[in-house]
């Protein structure tokens, strides 16, 4: 009866990373719809209605990562830059429960609870660095800040590169993709489909 733990453990990791799988896609997929991302990353399939350019764009990264480094070190540095992003998600509840006191929310939690988390992200970002200061630490905080040589240009003033209509085309044709909308009525996301299902039927997407 020893191998029930081990498939335990093996079946939750599969359930982990098909979570995370999902999950992870479609917040690139929200980002690019809001505008902090590529436009192509918030196209969905027209043939089964998925973020694919997302989630394609997320095997890419991980397959990169993996062959970068070992395992072990992947593991420290992903949970460190997580819970840098968990502790900035429960830092803006906090400070949208001041500076947005109006606004309509789904739902609502005691505020003790961010704050209790926002602390137990501080200590597991400090924690790892005071017990053991490696460089691979610093290289995922320097990873962290060149976003920003992306974002302010691209994002914030809104910069196009020349060559970027031509590779959403090529996605669009490659992927079969089309631009997604939210309906605001009902919160759900409707697919652009007019004037693209005969071309996707024909075997090419236009913008």
């Amino acid at each position: 009866m020893s191998w029930i733990m081990p498939a335990s453990v093996a079946c939750s990791t599969f359930g982990a990373a098909n979570g995370s799988t999902f999950g992870n896609a479609r917040v690139a997929f929200v980002a690019a719809r809001e505008g902090h991302l590529m436009d192509f990353l918030s196209f969905v399939s027209v043939r089964w209605r998925t973020p694919l350019p997302a989630s394609f764009t997320q095997g890419i990264i991980a397959l990169a990562m993996i062959a970068a480094g070992n395992i072990s070190s992947l593991i420290d540095v992903f949970s460190f830059t997580a819970w840098i992003f968990y502790g900035l998600a429960f830092a803006s509840v906090l400070i949208m429960r001041r500076t947005k006191r109006n606004l309509v929310r789904s739902y609502t939690v005691p505020i003790v609870f961010p704050i209790f988390m926002l602390l137990v992200s501080i200590g597991l970002v400090i924690i790892p660095i005071v017990q053991d200061a490696r460089l691979e630490y610093l290289y995922a905080g320097l990873f962290i800040l060149s976003g920003l040589i992306f974002y302010v240009p691209l994002v914030y003033y809104r910069k196009t590169p020349k060559f970027m209509r031509g590779l959403t085309l090529f996605i669009q044709r490659t992927f079969g993709v089309a631009p997604s909308s939210v309906d605001p009525d009902t919160s759900e996301t409707a697919i652009k489909l007019s004037q693209l299902t005969e071309a996707a039927a024909a075997g090419s997407l236009k913008l």
